[in-house]
């Protein structure tokens, strides 16, 4: 009797152990994110929410619709100074998939669905050869592609020349759609056949009603937002309705 009220004792020890270090962490995580100088409730709601996905990041995109039934989005860019975030430039509009957003979890090749979720922003590309930006830069030409055949090793892989893959899709596309974008870091690491690819924030075609499953907005915004990024902010993007951000905590990232 006396070893199974030691092993009772000992249990609830280790829990209350494990709520302290998990309380300890949302607080160090709550001082790290302060969201008091954002005024849009709505906005900081979701912020709050999702904060654990990008403790370590000072540069945040985030695009949601305001109506979930839209796959109208706005698109709002944050910095974080001196602790506290705060709204970095003008807010814009913006598309995301036809089929509006997947929810946490669910989005497959071919949905025509953008992933809900906080992702990493760590590429740019464009046609141009060269471009005065902070961040990490790939000129796309007529021989690049990006895979997406689910039953090749190449799948969500930029591939460079011939490839045995197919589908893929041209980087240098006729309609200049991708003559500025930024690689949406899904469904990287690692990499799940079928999960989803080639999710970019790219130039919006025009009278288009949605993506494939990437974001897309005016050329001018696209480029204005690749020149704000900066790699050494680790910057993040949230994607998702306001309803998922705000009631899901820390989504796929």
């Amino acid at each position: 009797m006396k070893q199974k009220k030691y092993i009772v004792l000992k249990d609830f020890s280790l829990n209350v152990i494990f709520l302290g270090i998990l309380i300890l962490s949302l607080f160090a995580c709550a001082l790290k994110n302060d969201f008091t100088k954002i005024p849009d409730e709505e906005v900081r709601t979701i912020l709050h929410k999702q904060s654990y996905a990008f403790d370590q990041s000072s540069q945040l995109v985030l695009a949601y619709p305001p109506d979930k039934k839209s796959n109208q989005v706005r698109i709002i860019q944050f910095t974080k100074e001196n602790g506290k975030w705060i709204q970095a430039g003008r807010e814009f509009s913006g598309l995301a998939g036809l089929k509006n957003f997947a929810e946490p979890g669910t989005k497959i090749e071919g949905d025509l669905k953008t992933p809900s979720g906080v992702y990493g922003l760590s590429l740019v590309f464009g046609y141009e050869k060269n471009l005065a930006i902070k961040m990490p830069y790939r000129q796309a030409t007529v021989n690049s592609k990006w895979v997406y055949d689910i039953k090749s090793n190449e799948y969500n892989i930029w591939v460079e020349g011939e490839t045995k893959s197919f589908p893929f899709e041209k980087m240098r596309r006729d309609d200049y759609l991708y003559k500025y974008g930024i690689v949406i870091d899904y469904n990287f690491n690692p990499i799940v056949p079928g999960k989803g690819s080639a999710i970019f924030f790219h130039i919006m075609e025009k009278g288009s009603k949605g993506t494939a499953g990437c974001i897309a907005a005016k050329e001018s915004d696209v480029l204005a937002l690749i020149k704000w990024l900066d790699p050494a902010k680790n910057p993040k993007i949230i994607l998702g309705t306001k309803e998922t951000l705000s009631n899901t905590q820390a989504l796929e990232y």
